[in-house]
Protein backbone atom coordinates (compact mmCIF):
# COMPACT_ATOMS: atom_id res chain seq x y z
CA UNK A 1 0.00 0.00 0.00
CA UNK A 2 2.74 2.38 0.93
CA UNK A 3 4.61 1.53 -2.28
CA UNK A 4 1.43 2.08 -4.23
CA UNK A 5 0.83 5.51 -2.71
CA UNK A 6 4.46 6.41 -3.19
CA UNK A 7 4.36 5.47 -6.80
CA UNK A 8 0.93 6.85 -7.58
CA UNK A 9 0.71 10.07 -5.49
CA UNK A 10 4.31 10.48 -4.43
CA UNK A 11 3.29 10.56 -0.70
CA UNK A 12 5.93 9.85 1.85
CA UNK A 13 5.37 7.98 5.10
CA UNK A 14 5.50 11.14 7.26
CA UNK A 15 2.95 12.97 5.13
CA UNK A 16 0.60 10.04 5.34
CA UNK A 17 0.74 10.02 9.12
CA UNK A 18 -0.04 13.77 9.26
CA UNK A 19 -3.04 13.36 6.99
CA UNK A 20 -4.40 10.52 9.10
CA UNK A 21 -4.03 12.61 12.28
CA UNK A 22 -5.90 15.56 10.77
CA UNK A 23 -8.68 13.28 9.59
CA UNK A 24 -8.91 11.75 13.03
CA UNK A 25 -9.17 15.16 14.73
CA UNK A 26 -12.00 16.26 12.40
CA UNK A 27 -13.84 13.00 13.06
CA UNK A 28 -13.61 13.46 16.83
CA UNK A 29 -14.86 17.09 16.58
CA UNK A 30 -17.77 16.06 14.37
CA UNK A 31 -18.81 13.31 16.81
CA UNK A 32 -18.60 15.75 19.79
CA UNK A 33 -20.70 18.40 18.04
CA UNK A 34 -23.29 15.86 16.99
CA UNK A 35 -23.84 14.80 20.60
CA UNK A 36 -24.19 18.37 21.99
CA UNK A 37 -27.69 19.69 22.88
CA UNK A 38 -29.01 22.78 21.12
CA UNK A 39 -28.80 26.14 22.99
CA UNK A 40 -32.18 27.26 24.24
CA UNK A 41 -32.41 30.88 25.55
CA UNK A 42 -34.34 31.65 28.75
CA UNK A 43 -37.95 32.52 28.03
CA UNK A 44 -38.68 35.55 30.23
CA UNK A 45 -42.40 35.48 29.50
CA UNK A 46 -43.02 31.76 29.94
CA UNK A 47 -44.91 32.49 33.19
CA UNK A 48 -47.36 34.88 31.53
CA UNK A 49 -50.72 33.38 30.76
CA UNK A 50 -51.21 33.82 27.06
CA UNK A 51 -54.89 33.07 27.49
CA UNK A 52 -55.32 35.86 30.08
CA UNK A 53 -53.31 38.29 27.96
CA UNK A 54 -55.45 37.68 24.92
CA UNK A 55 -57.53 40.62 23.73
CA UNK A 56 -60.50 39.74 21.58
CA UNK A 57 -61.40 41.96 18.69
CA UNK A 58 -65.05 42.85 18.46
CA UNK A 59 -65.15 45.16 15.47
CA UNK A 60 -67.75 45.42 12.78
CA UNK A 61 -68.64 42.06 11.31
CA UNK A 62 -66.66 40.08 13.91
CA UNK A 63 -68.21 37.66 16.38
CA UNK A 64 -66.69 35.57 19.14
CA UNK A 65 -67.09 31.87 18.70
CA UNK A 66 -68.51 29.74 21.52
CA UNK A 67 -65.13 28.66 22.84
CA UNK A 68 -63.76 32.21 22.93
CA UNK A 69 -66.90 33.49 24.64
CA UNK A 70 -66.84 30.68 27.21
CA UNK A 71 -63.12 31.19 27.99
CA UNK A 72 -63.62 34.92 28.33
CA UNK A 73 -66.52 34.51 30.76
CA UNK A 74 -64.54 32.05 32.89
CA UNK A 75 -61.56 34.41 33.12
CA UNK A 76 -63.76 37.37 34.06
CA UNK A 77 -65.52 35.39 36.79
CA UNK A 78 -62.18 34.28 38.21
CA UNK A 79 -60.96 37.88 38.16
CA UNK A 80 -64.06 39.12 39.97
CA UNK A 81 -63.63 36.50 42.69
CA UNK A 82 -60.02 37.58 43.23
CA UNK A 83 -61.02 41.24 43.48
CA UNK A 84 -63.71 40.47 46.05
CA UNK A 85 -61.23 38.78 48.35
CA UNK A 86 -60.02 41.25 50.95
CA UNK A 87 -56.75 41.11 52.89
CA UNK A 88 -56.71 39.90 56.47
CA UNK A 89 -56.00 43.43 57.64
CA UNK A 90 -59.28 44.74 56.23
CA UNK A 91 -61.21 41.91 57.89
CA UNK A 92 -59.58 42.71 61.23
CA UNK A 93 -60.57 46.38 60.89
CA UNK A 94 -64.13 45.37 60.15
CA UNK A 95 -64.24 43.25 63.30
CA UNK A 96 -62.88 46.14 65.37
CA UNK A 97 -65.55 48.48 64.01
CA UNK A 98 -68.26 45.95 64.90
CA UNK A 99 -66.93 45.60 68.44
CA UNK A 100 -66.85 49.38 68.92
CA UNK A 101 -70.36 49.70 67.54
CA UNK A 102 -71.66 47.04 69.90
CA UNK A 103 -70.03 48.81 72.83
CA UNK A 104 -71.81 52.03 71.93
CA UNK A 105 -68.68 53.86 70.75
CA UNK A 106 -68.39 55.61 67.47
CA UNK A 107 -65.02 55.54 65.76
CA UNK A 108 -63.97 59.11 64.92
CA UNK A 109 -63.94 59.75 61.20
CA UNK A 110 -61.29 61.69 59.39
CA UNK A 111 -63.72 64.55 58.82
CA UNK A 112 -64.06 65.01 62.61
CA UNK A 113 -60.41 65.94 62.94
CA UNK A 114 -59.38 69.55 63.18
CA UNK A 115 -58.93 71.27 59.84
CA UNK A 116 -61.34 68.97 57.94
CA UNK A 117 -60.58 65.82 56.05
CA UNK A 118 -57.55 66.24 53.81
CA UNK A 119 -57.20 69.97 54.40
CA UNK A 120 -53.69 71.32 54.25
CA UNK A 121 -54.39 75.00 54.68
CA UNK A 122 -57.28 77.43 54.36
CA UNK A 123 -60.62 75.84 53.50
CA UNK A 124 -59.62 72.50 52.00
CA UNK A 125 -61.68 69.32 51.84
CA UNK A 126 -61.49 65.86 50.31
CA UNK A 127 -64.88 64.58 49.08
CA UNK A 128 -66.65 67.15 51.29
CA UNK A 129 -70.39 67.21 50.88
CA UNK A 130 -70.40 64.11 48.68
CA UNK A 131 -72.46 62.10 51.16
CA UNK A 132 -70.25 59.02 50.79
CA UNK A 133 -69.55 56.87 53.82
CA UNK A 134 -66.22 55.60 52.50
CA UNK A 135 -63.80 58.43 51.77
CA UNK A 136 -60.97 57.76 49.35
CA UNK A 137 -57.72 58.84 51.07
CA UNK A 138 -56.14 59.42 47.66
CA UNK A 139 -58.90 61.71 46.39
CA UNK A 140 -57.92 65.28 45.38
CA UNK A 141 -57.83 68.07 47.97
CA UNK A 142 -59.80 71.23 47.17
CA UNK A 143 -58.79 74.58 48.69
CA UNK A 144 -60.64 77.88 48.33
CA UNK A 145 -60.86 81.38 49.72
CA UNK A 146 -64.59 80.94 50.42
CA UNK A 147 -65.66 80.51 54.04
CA UNK A 148 -68.83 78.45 54.36
CA UNK A 149 -71.80 80.62 55.36
CA UNK A 150 -69.92 83.88 54.81
CA UNK A 151 -71.82 87.13 54.27
CA UNK A 152 -70.99 89.23 51.20
CA UNK A 153 -72.13 92.71 50.28
CA UNK A 154 -72.34 93.28 46.56
CA UNK A 155 -73.17 91.41 43.39
CA UNK A 156 -69.73 90.54 41.94
CA UNK A 157 -67.98 87.96 44.08
CA UNK A 158 -64.30 87.16 43.40
CA UNK A 159 -62.69 84.02 44.83
CA UNK A 160 -59.96 81.51 44.09
CA UNK A 161 -59.93 77.71 43.95
CA UNK A 162 -57.03 75.27 43.94
CA UNK A 163 -57.13 71.47 43.68
CA UNK A 164 -54.20 69.16 44.42
CA UNK A 165 -53.96 65.47 43.60
CA UNK A 166 -52.63 62.80 45.98
CA UNK A 167 -49.05 63.73 45.03
CA UNK A 168 -49.79 67.43 45.79
CA UNK A 169 -49.58 68.35 42.09
CA UNK A 170 -51.97 71.18 41.07
CA UNK A 171 -54.90 70.03 38.96
CA UNK A 172 -55.57 71.99 35.76
CA UNK A 173 -58.55 74.34 35.52
CA UNK A 174 -59.89 72.10 32.73
CA UNK A 175 -60.47 69.36 35.33
CA UNK A 176 -62.02 71.71 37.91
CA UNK A 177 -65.74 72.39 37.61
CA UNK A 178 -67.06 75.39 39.55
CA UNK A 179 -70.79 76.09 39.67
CA UNK A 180 -72.63 78.97 41.31
CA UNK A 181 -76.30 78.18 41.89
CA UNK A 182 -75.96 75.24 39.44
CA UNK A 183 -74.52 77.51 36.72
CA UNK A 184 -70.92 76.83 35.69
CA UNK A 185 -68.42 79.69 35.84
CA UNK A 186 -65.08 79.81 34.02
CA UNK A 187 -61.70 80.79 35.47
CA UNK A 188 -60.63 84.36 34.70
CA UNK A 189 -56.95 84.02 35.55
CA UNK A 190 -54.41 82.36 37.78
CA UNK A 191 -52.28 83.46 40.74
CA UNK A 192 -49.87 81.65 43.05
CA UNK A 193 -52.85 80.64 45.24
CA UNK A 194 -54.89 79.03 42.47
CA UNK A 195 -57.41 79.83 39.74
CA UNK A 196 -59.48 83.00 40.05
CA UNK A 197 -63.24 83.09 39.49
CA UNK A 198 -65.77 85.92 39.34
CA UNK A 199 -69.42 85.15 40.07
CA UNK A 200 -72.62 87.16 40.06
CA UNK A 201 -74.51 86.49 43.27
CA UNK A 202 -78.27 86.63 43.72
CA UNK A 203 -79.95 88.04 46.80
CA UNK A 204 -79.93 85.69 49.75
CA UNK A 205 -78.37 82.22 49.66
CA UNK A 206 -75.85 81.26 46.97
CA UNK A 207 -74.54 77.68 46.72
CA UNK A 208 -71.08 77.27 45.20
CA UNK A 209 -69.96 73.75 44.30
CA UNK A 210 -66.48 72.68 43.21
CA UNK A 211 -65.68 69.34 41.59
CA UNK A 212 -62.08 68.29 40.88
CA UNK A 213 -60.95 65.19 38.97
CA UNK A 214 -57.35 63.97 38.93
CA UNK A 215 -55.56 62.09 36.12
CA UNK A 216 -56.55 58.72 37.59
CA UNK A 217 -60.24 59.58 37.68
CA UNK A 218 -60.54 60.20 41.43
CA UNK A 219 -63.13 62.86 42.22
CA UNK A 220 -63.46 65.33 45.10
CA UNK A 221 -66.41 67.64 45.70
CA UNK A 222 -66.76 70.74 47.85
CA UNK A 223 -69.85 72.80 48.64
CA UNK A 224 -69.87 76.30 50.16
CA UNK A 225 -72.67 78.75 50.89
CA UNK A 226 -72.37 82.52 50.50
CA UNK A 227 -75.10 84.92 51.63
CA UNK A 228 -75.59 88.16 49.72
CA UNK A 229 -77.15 90.66 52.10
CA UNK A 230 -77.25 93.74 49.87
CA UNK A 231 -77.63 94.25 46.14
CA UNK A 232 -75.77 97.56 46.30
CA UNK A 233 -72.12 97.38 47.37
CA UNK A 234 -71.00 99.78 50.07
CA UNK A 235 -67.83 101.83 49.76
CA UNK A 236 -65.86 101.43 52.93
CA UNK A 237 -62.18 100.97 52.02
CA UNK A 238 -59.43 103.30 50.87
CA UNK A 239 -56.82 102.57 48.18
CA UNK A 240 -54.16 104.57 46.35
CA UNK A 241 -53.76 104.47 42.58
CA UNK A 242 -50.60 105.88 41.05
CA UNK A 243 -49.63 106.16 37.36
CA UNK A 244 -46.14 107.18 36.20
CA UNK A 245 -43.71 106.94 33.28
CA UNK A 246 -40.21 107.45 34.77
CA UNK A 247 -38.70 105.73 31.76
CA UNK A 248 -39.51 108.75 29.56
CA UNK A 249 -39.24 111.49 32.21
CA UNK A 250 -42.87 111.77 33.40
CA UNK A 251 -42.81 110.76 37.07
CA UNK A 252 -46.33 111.83 38.05
CA UNK A 253 -49.26 111.19 35.70
CA UNK A 254 -51.78 110.40 38.44
CA UNK A 255 -51.62 109.96 42.21
CA UNK A 256 -54.99 109.68 43.90
CA UNK A 257 -56.63 108.09 46.93
CA UNK A 258 -60.03 106.59 46.18
CA UNK A 259 -62.83 104.82 47.98
CA UNK A 260 -63.25 101.24 46.84
CA UNK A 261 -65.91 98.57 47.19
CA UNK A 262 -65.32 95.50 49.31
CA UNK A 263 -62.65 93.56 47.36
CA UNK A 264 -63.33 95.55 44.18
CA UNK A 265 -61.25 94.29 41.25
CA UNK A 266 -58.21 96.19 40.00
CA UNK A 267 -59.86 96.72 36.61
CA UNK A 268 -63.01 98.21 38.16
CA UNK A 269 -61.16 100.53 40.57
CA UNK A 270 -58.59 101.66 37.97
CA UNK A 271 -61.11 102.54 35.27
CA UNK A 272 -63.33 104.37 37.77
CA UNK A 273 -60.35 106.34 39.09
CA UNK A 274 -59.17 107.36 35.59
CA UNK A 275 -62.71 108.38 34.67
CA UNK A 276 -62.98 110.55 37.78
CA UNK A 277 -59.62 112.17 36.83
CA UNK A 278 -60.89 113.03 33.33
CA UNK A 279 -58.67 110.51 31.55
CA UNK A 280 -59.60 108.15 28.72
CA UNK A 281 -58.11 104.77 27.85
CA UNK A 282 -58.10 101.86 25.40
CA UNK A 283 -58.32 98.29 26.60
CA UNK A 284 -58.92 94.74 25.47
CA UNK A 285 -61.27 92.38 27.28
CA UNK A 286 -63.78 93.72 29.77
CA UNK A 287 -63.72 94.93 33.36
CA UNK A 288 -65.23 91.60 34.40
CA UNK A 289 -62.90 89.35 32.43
CA UNK A 290 -59.52 89.52 30.67
CA UNK A 291 -58.96 93.27 31.14
CA UNK A 292 -55.72 94.61 29.59
CA UNK A 293 -54.85 98.33 29.58
CA UNK A 294 -53.37 99.22 26.18
CA UNK A 295 -53.27 103.05 26.14
CA UNK A 296 -53.98 106.10 28.32
CA UNK A 297 -55.11 109.45 26.89
CA UNK A 298 -54.16 112.66 28.70
CA UNK A 299 -53.09 116.04 27.36
CA UNK A 300 -49.27 116.27 27.13
CA UNK A 301 -48.71 112.89 28.77
CA UNK A 302 -45.74 112.10 26.48
CA UNK A 303 -44.88 115.55 25.11
CA UNK A 304 -41.10 116.00 24.93
CA UNK A 305 -40.56 112.53 26.29
CA UNK A 306 -37.27 110.71 25.75
CA UNK A 307 -36.01 107.37 26.94
CA UNK A 308 -34.17 107.92 30.22
CA UNK A 309 -30.40 108.37 29.63
CA UNK A 310 -29.56 105.88 32.38
CA UNK A 311 -31.50 103.21 30.49
CA UNK A 312 -29.61 103.96 27.26
CA UNK A 313 -26.30 103.98 29.08
CA UNK A 314 -26.97 100.70 30.83
CA UNK A 315 -28.00 98.77 27.73
CA UNK A 316 -25.34 100.51 25.67
CA UNK A 317 -22.62 99.22 27.98
CA UNK A 318 -24.13 95.75 27.87
CA UNK A 319 -23.84 95.77 24.07
CA UNK A 320 -20.31 97.28 24.16
CA UNK A 321 -21.09 100.76 22.72
CA UNK A 322 -21.37 104.34 23.96
CA UNK A 323 -25.13 104.20 24.41
CA UNK A 324 -26.13 106.62 21.63
CA UNK A 325 -29.53 105.76 20.32
CA UNK A 326 -32.57 107.17 18.59
CA UNK A 327 -35.23 107.39 21.31
CA UNK A 328 -38.30 107.81 19.11
CA UNK A 329 -38.84 111.55 19.58
CA UNK A 330 -39.95 112.11 15.95
CA UNK A 331 -43.60 111.04 15.69
CA UNK A 332 -44.75 110.08 12.22
CA UNK A 333 -41.20 109.83 10.88
CA UNK A 334 -39.06 106.77 10.49
CA UNK A 335 -36.69 106.59 13.50
CA UNK A 336 -32.98 106.83 12.94
CA UNK A 337 -31.04 103.58 12.78
CA UNK A 338 -29.49 102.85 16.18
CA UNK A 339 -25.74 102.90 16.43
CA UNK A 340 -25.83 99.91 18.76
CA UNK A 341 -27.94 96.84 19.21
CA UNK A 342 -30.49 97.49 21.98
CA UNK A 343 -32.97 94.86 23.19
CA UNK A 344 -35.80 96.74 21.46
CA UNK A 345 -36.80 98.30 18.15
CA UNK A 346 -37.37 102.05 18.27
CA UNK A 347 -40.71 103.55 17.25
CA UNK A 348 -42.49 106.89 17.34
CA UNK A 349 -45.00 108.20 19.88
CA UNK A 350 -47.82 110.69 20.39
CA UNK A 351 -47.86 113.75 22.66
CA UNK A 352 -51.32 113.28 24.18
CA UNK A 353 -51.43 109.51 24.70
CA UNK A 354 -49.09 106.82 25.94
CA UNK A 355 -49.31 103.08 25.55
CA UNK A 356 -48.23 99.91 23.87
CA UNK A 357 -45.52 100.23 21.14
CA UNK A 358 -44.71 103.88 21.95
CA UNK A 359 -40.95 104.72 21.85
CA UNK A 360 -40.12 101.01 21.38
CA UNK A 361 -41.79 97.86 20.15
CA UNK A 362 -41.39 96.36 23.63
CA UNK A 363 -43.26 99.10 25.53
CA UNK A 364 -46.53 99.08 27.44
CA UNK A 365 -48.07 99.34 30.92
CA UNK A 366 -47.15 97.08 33.82
CA UNK A 367 -48.69 97.08 37.29
CA UNK A 368 -47.42 96.67 40.84
CA UNK A 369 -49.79 95.85 43.71
CA UNK A 370 -48.34 96.65 47.13
CA UNK A 371 -44.83 96.57 45.62
CA UNK A 372 -45.22 93.21 43.84
CA UNK A 373 -45.35 93.00 40.04
CA UNK A 374 -48.51 91.46 38.61
CA UNK A 375 -48.66 90.26 35.01
CA UNK A 376 -52.33 89.28 34.81
CA UNK A 377 -55.54 89.18 36.75
CA UNK A 378 -56.73 92.83 36.59
CA UNK A 379 -60.31 91.51 36.43
CA UNK A 380 -59.92 88.87 39.14
CA UNK A 381 -57.58 90.35 41.75
CA UNK A 382 -59.39 92.40 44.38
CA UNK A 383 -58.07 95.45 46.22
CA UNK A 384 -58.10 95.63 49.99
CA UNK A 385 -58.11 98.44 52.51
CA UNK A 386 -54.83 100.37 52.12
CA UNK A 387 -53.81 98.71 48.83
CA UNK A 388 -51.42 100.67 46.60
CA UNK A 389 -51.75 100.07 42.86
CA UNK A 390 -48.87 101.52 40.82
CA UNK A 391 -49.19 101.54 37.03
CA UNK A 392 -45.83 102.13 35.26
CA UNK A 393 -44.78 102.62 31.65
CA UNK A 394 -42.01 100.31 30.43
CA UNK A 395 -39.90 100.44 27.27
CA UNK A 396 -38.41 96.94 27.65
CA UNK A 397 -41.12 94.70 29.11
CA UNK A 398 -40.41 95.85 32.67
CA UNK A 399 -36.79 94.69 32.91
CA UNK A 400 -35.40 98.25 32.94
CA UNK A 401 -37.76 99.13 35.82
CA UNK A 402 -36.23 96.39 37.96
CA UNK A 403 -32.67 97.62 37.21
CA UNK A 404 -33.64 101.28 37.68
CA UNK A 405 -35.34 100.69 41.04
CA UNK A 406 -32.32 98.75 42.25
CA UNK A 407 -29.83 101.46 41.18
CA UNK A 408 -31.97 104.51 42.08
CA UNK A 409 -32.27 105.99 38.59
CA UNK A 410 -35.60 107.75 39.11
Amino acid sequence: MRKFLNRKFNISRNNLIVCLLIAGIFSICAIALAHQSHYKPVNKVDRISSARSQVYIAGKGYKLDKKQLSDHEKMEKTREKLLKKKPQKDRDKKKENKIEKNNGHKKPSKTDKKGGNGSRQGNGDRNSGSGKKNIDPKAPVIQTSINDGMIFRGEKFAFWVQALDYGETPISAVDIEVCVNSKEVISVGRTRLGYNYLALLKKGENVITVKATDDEGRVAKLTKTVWRVSSKPKRRYNAIIRISAETIGNNNILNREIKIYSKESIASALTRCMKEAGMRWDNTGTVDRGFYLARIYKSGIAAGGKIHPKILEYYGKKSGSDGKHSDGENPGNKPEEPETKYPWTSSGHYNDSLGQFDFTKESGWVAYLDGVSIRQGFSAIGLEDGSVLWLRFTVNRGSELVVGDKNGWW
